[in-house]
């Protein structure tokens, strides 16, 4: 029996040494390269648990995908599930990227938002897009009108990180007095009002009240004027609290330009 035991303890060591090489084997870490969510499971069925942002980084717990999604654990030690496409590897020999958090101090409390929008934050300059529909092509900044608006309001380029604000941040940023309908009307001085914030990507919560596409009439300017539901923006309407109407909201828009990356971006999802 004596001889037996110690067999079986020597062969619970071997499987349990085999176990931790493995589990050491698949401890490789990965960055977040774009807004990501942090889900129970390999799908999106259920409630999702929270967001990352690049750059975090996690560990891979397991080397494969499961339907797309890998098995990750946060550096917090939350386990779960990330889409692939939103995660890059990191080699054995590469350093992982060091957070905004670990470079300016501690990180907020989780659920935190900015007060305001810092004017040091980065602004990325937008690359010229043009968008193809219907065998025609409009281009960076539509087919007149409001150019320099048209110009802004086109870019198709995803940030490497977000910036989260609380609603004010966005409702009250600062805007010139008196300014003209079109930029390409305002003055020197009106321009530099909004230059600090102008660009900065950020993310905001809300309710929405309202979600226009621009179908009717002749159209917008910055779409050259088409009117096809896939070719035009979405004027939605988001407010602080929920029961606030149309006067209490900021306006944020999507672009055809963006949508065409984003087929399960509809009215019918947003509606309820």
């Amino acid at each position: 029996m004596s001889r037996c035991r110690n067999w079986l303890n020597r062969v619970l060591w071997v499987v349990t040494l085999i176990l931790v090489s493995t589990a050491l084997g698949f401890a490789q870490q990965a960055v977040v390269t774009h807004n990501a969510i942090l889900r129970g499971d390999p799908s999106s069925q259920h409630k999702p648990i929270r967001r990352l942002a690049p750059p975090d980084t996690v560990d891979l717990l397991q080397p494969e995908p499961t339907n797309g999604y890998l098995d990750i654990r946060t550096g917090d030690g939350e386990e779960g599930w990330v889409l692939a496409k939103y995660l890059r590897v990191l080699s054995s020999s590469e350093p992982a990227p060091e957070s905004p958090a670990t470079a300016s101090g501690p990180p907020p409390a989780p659920g935190t938002a900015a007060a305001e929008i810092s004017p040091e934050w980065e602004k990325p300059v937008p690359p010229p897009t043009t968008f193809s529909s219907g065998g025609q092509t409009c281009g960076p900044s539509g087919d007149g009108g409001d150019t320099a608006t048209n110009l802004l309001k086109n870019r198709t380029d995803v940030p490497s990180s977000y910036h989260a604000v609380v609603f004010d941040a966005a409702a009250t940023v600062a805007y010139p007095n008196s300014a003209p309908p079109h930029r390409q009307d305002w003055t020197a001085v009106q321009l530099a009002a909004i230059k600090p914030f102008e660009g900065v990507p950020i993310t905001v919560e809300g309710y929405i009240v309202a979600i226009k596409p621009q179908t009717n009439g002749s159209g917008e300017s910055t779409n050259c004027h088409w009117t096809q539901p896939t070719q035009v923006d979405w004027h939605i309407a988001l407010t602080k609290n929920p029961g606030e109407g149309e006067k209490d909201a900021v306006v944020v828009e999507t672009t055809p330009r963006v949508r065409q990356s984003h087929p399960k971006w509809t009215t019918t999802a947003l509606g309820p």
